[in-house]
């Protein structure tokens, strides 16, 4: 059993995902990497919670019996998730080439989820794919055209994605 998970701090509005072998203690297990290196996700995150366990909380995402499953799903965390303190990566060695068997392509999206993390604007994040231009003409039925424009310009993709997508 693997074991997708979140892990929070009550000083910090970041999150560091991540998937383990089923632990029975994954606090631990978490704090042991984010202790052991100062140039991870886990340290920064740590860090920012004044390297006190008791601020830390872990919330667990998915269980997979399938280990590929529970790193791809991870990386979509880490690719997707606005508060993830980092991307998604090709650790550990040879994930990636098991993960393109079993699901080609599916490490495209976390790249074009990343570049849309880094757009400033929703339509920016048309531009690199995100949506199509039949998507926005679309929502024209159910909302006011004008605004649609301006919030393509002034909304970050997250914040349009929300509004009108979800």
């Amino acid at each position: 059993m693997f074991v997708v998970y979140r892990v929070s701090g009550t000083l910090s509005d970041q999150a560091y995902y991540g998937y383990t072998v089923n632990e029975n203690d994954i606090k631990s297990h978490w704090l042991l990497g984010a202790k052991r290196s100062e140039d991870r996700g886990d340290s920064a995150l740590f860090k920012l919670n004044n390297c006190d366990a008791d601020l830390i909380s872990v919330q667990v995402l998915d269980v997979s019996e399938d280990e590929v499953e529970a790193w791809m799903l991870r990386n979509d965390y880490r690719s997707s998730e606005l508060d993830s303190i980092t991307g998604p990566t090709n650790w550990p060695s040879g994930m990636l080439e098991r993960a393109e068997q079993q699901a080609p392509g599916r490490s495209d999206s976390w790249k074009l989820n990343m570049e849309m993390r880094n757009a400033s604007t929703a339509r920016q994040a048309m531009q690199l794919g995100k949506w199509t231009f039949q998507d926005i003409k679309a929502l024209s039925e159910k909302y006011d055209k004008k605004q649609i424009v301006r919030d393509l310009d002034t909304l970050t993709p997250y914040l349009f994605q929300s509004k009108y997508f979800e």
